[in-house]
């Protein structure tokens, strides 16, 4: 499984670069302070759906909060929700292509 504690870094750092703290960024994707520490610290389970939402007040393609889907990652199954299903690592890439056109698009 992808760790929901690396995605937090992930999170943390594009934040960081982008000059936000936890409110301003939580704010943007109407959620509160204290949960954005939880993403970010790895303490709750963030959906792939959420994460494309903070991509979007980043202003950065979906598939940048993602870790990489080298071979570390490529028996990995991503437990969130996007759309109700349940991803396999394998169609990962086909799957990011998507939402990244979707992303670009919108």
């Amino acid at each position: 499984m992808i760790e929901d504690k690396k995605v937090g870094e992930i999170i943390r750092i594009e934040r960081l670069k982008k000059g936000y703290d936890q409110e301003t960024l939580a704010k943007l994707v109407n959620k509160s302070k204290n949960w954005m520490h939880k993403i970010e610290s790895g303490q709750t389970r963030i959906t792939l759906n959420c994460i494309d939402e903070l991509a979007n007040a980043l202003e950065i393609p979906f598939q940048n909060l993602l870790p990489t889907t080298n071979n570390e990652y490529k028996d990995c199954i991503i437990c969130g929700c996007y759309n109700n299903i349940n991803i396999m690592s394998d169609n990962i890439e086909a799957i990011l292509t998507l939402l990244n056109k979707k992303h670009t698009n919108s």
